[in-house]
């Protein structure tokens, strides 16, 4: 079981995976709506794993990527990338952010558990 933090735009969305995440995997699942409101939760709440949609208003996912790996504070928390585009360019652009894998929407949640689950259980 780990923490993570869902960083989801759409408020559906985001409650549905919190849900999903939560009672499937066992994890502790909080959520933030945008980059400001992610970047506010990681100075009180430190997950070992971030689901990070690019397309956010204002910050873009991208732009969040790089500050938390910027931060001393939030550099070791692990990056899953979550877009809705298909174009290999845009999940490059994700792994050079400083995400370590990225899940095309919309998502499957019996890939994406075993995804989680790997990544945390493989965190130093």
């Amino acid at each position: 079981m780990g923490r993570l933090l869902l960083v989801e735009d759409h408020p559906f969305n985001a409650e549905a995976m919190q849900r999903l995440i939560a009672k499937k995997g066992g994890h502790e699942v909080r959520v933030a709506h945008d980059g400001p409101e992610a970047l506010e939760a990681t100075q009180t709440w430190l997950p070992d794993l971030i689901l990070l949609d690019l397309g956010l208003p204002g910050m873009s996912g991208l732009d969040l990527a790089r500050r938390f790996k910027a931060s001393p504070r939030t550099t070791r928390i692990i990056l899953v990338a979550l877009t809705a585009s298909a174009d290999p360019r845009d999940h490059a652009a994700a792994l050079a952010a400083g995400c370590v894998a990225v899940e095309t929407k919309p998502l499957e949640v019996d890939r994406l558990l075993p995804l989680i689950a790997g990544l945390i259980s493989s965190k130093p």
